[in-house]
């Protein structure tokens, strides 16, 4: 079996990888955030004087049971493409699958650069009327960084060749349906008769979408680099796919507020909506944007009820695990269930704090 990733065998694997007396290992520190890949920061120093970056790194799946069914190699193919394009990422610089140097249980992982900034943004959801500025600037900021994502021309950089891209306008919502209802077969180890009865609510229901653009997944809040009010680098990749803008704006955490003073109300998604608009020529629907909640809430109960499965046969200890195969999967489900029951599916039924501290949860790296 390989080696332990510490120090010591990481500096061997660089060695292996660069040459001996290549760098020399300062630091290595896990990431504390993250249920579905483990990330790595770690320093070098550059001892054979290449222009190399010093700060690096490393990601892996989790040890143990796989949240989301796409493989590492997988994102890192995607963050290749991303490096080729003006949506700031980090430059991923290789992928590892060698059995022979692929730490403890032989997962793979891939090495990139590390950008300096702060996955959490003081104020960013403080009511107080001061920070109303604030706000609104950081929710600006990340509906730009979604706009650069989705003028991708992603035909050009060739995302189509490992993303399942829908066949019209008309067939984006049913496209990302089938895919989440695939991913539960081959996951579901008990009946799940919500998630079978608001199948086709949402088939009967789904809006075409305004144009097929490349979508980063789970956005906002402890997904991105911040550096003070900008955003530095989108990070976290692995839920990309490509489909209806609106799907962004429906997974976007904790930045685009609604702000009311004195009544009147000063930003709200429509605000951002138009914003968007100003910036990329895209009208996205807040219909569709609740829509979209919808989709997010069935996504993440089958998300969770992959954790679940594992807690349910014993094994798996961790208890953070524990709790979001239990009390947020049970979260989803409810709020699937009014729906599917006649109760309102837009607004505030879905994307309400509940829903987001859910998606907050499951946030990877920054």
């Amino acid at each position: 079996m390989p080696a332990n990733l510490n120090e010591a065998s990481l500096q061997a694997y660089l060695d292996h990888r660069l040459g001996a007396n290549a760098v020399r290992l300062t630091e290595l520190t896990r990431f504390p955030r993250g249920v579905s890949r483990e990330t790595w920061g770690f320093t070098i120093e550059n001892l054979d004087g290449a222009d190399r970056p010093e700060k690096l790194i490393l990601r892996r799946p989790i040890e143990g049971a796989v949240y989301i069914p796409r493989t590492i190699e997988w994102e890192y193919e995607i963050a290749a493409r991303l490096a080729k394009t003006d949506v700031p990422v980090a430059k991923p610089l290789w992928y590892e699958d060698d059995p022979a140097w692929c730490f403890d249980d032989g997962r793979t992982f891939f090495i990139r650069e590390q950008i300096d900034g702060h996955w959490n943004v003081p104020h960013v959801v403080d009511p107080a009327p001061e920070w109303d500025q604030h706000r609104i600037t950081l929710s600006k900021e990340m509906v730009a960084k979604l706009g650069m994502v989705h003028l991708v021309d992603w035909k050009a950089h060739d995302f189509g060749a490992i993303i399942e891209a829908p066949d019209s306008l008309e067939d984006s919502g049913p496209r990302a349906i089938r895919q989440i209802y695939r991913e539960l077969e081959e996951v579901q180890f008990e009946p799940q008769p919500v998630l079978a009865e608001v199948k086709e609510w949402l088939l009967d229901n789904a809006p075409p979408a305004p144009r097929l653009v490349l979508l980063k997944g789970t956005n906002g809040l402890g997904e991105e680099v911040f550096r003070d009010e900008k955003i530095v680098a989108l990070s976290d990749w692995e839920q990309c796919s490509i489909g209806d803008p609106a799907q962004d704006f429906a997974r976007t955490q904790d930045l685009l507020p609604h702000i009311e003073r004195d009544g009147q109300v000063i930003w709200s998604m429509r605000h951002a909506l138009d914003y968007y608009e100003s910036l990329t020529g895209i009208h996205v629907e807040e219909t569709t944007v609740d829509y979209y909640r919808l989709v997010g809430c069935v996504d993440g109960a089958v998300y969770f009820h992959t954790a679940l499965q594992s807690v349910a046969d014993g094994t798996e200890p961790n208890i953070r695990r524990a709790y979001l195969a239990t009390e947020l999967s049970h979260n989803f489900l409810r709020k699937l269930l009014d729906a599917t029951y006649g109760r309102d599916v837009g607004g505030e039924a879905f994307g309400t704090q509940e829903v987001k501290e859910g998606e907050a949860v499951v946030a990877t790296d920054a």
